[in-house]
């Protein structure tokens, strides 16, 4: 869990942490290792399997500020989650919470 804020303390490259484990207690000191970096040594922190799609998400958008063409790649990326959003909520509109559930989750 040590290893991202070593990373980071010793770059001037962005560095993005991920801790990805199931043990609660690992988690705890993982990602206590990564948001305890001291005041000038910055460390963007995820967790979890969420935390790495997003870990890489986050690197997208870091990269897309010199790459015009991963930048519109990320903006339809952008647009379809949008889309999905508004289609997830007109079911939910149609349904009830409870028969939502039953049939999308």
């Amino acid at each position: 869990g040590h290893l991202p804020g070593m990373v980071a303390s010793e770059t001037l490259l962005p560095v993005i942490g991920v801790a990805i484990t199931k043990n609660p207690d690992t988690m705890n000191r993982a990602l206590g290792s990564m948001i305890g970096m001291p005041e000038g040594k910055p460390l963007v922190t995820t967790q979890v399997e969420a935390g790495a799609f997003n870990a890489g998400l986050h690197a997208a958008r870091i990269l897309m500020l010199n790459d015009p063409e991963l930048r519109q790649s990320y903006i339809a990326y952008e647009a379809e989650l949008e889309d999905m959003s508004t289609q997830q909520d007109s079911r939910l509109q149609e349904l009830s919470a409870e028969d939502y559930i039953k049939k999308y989750l």
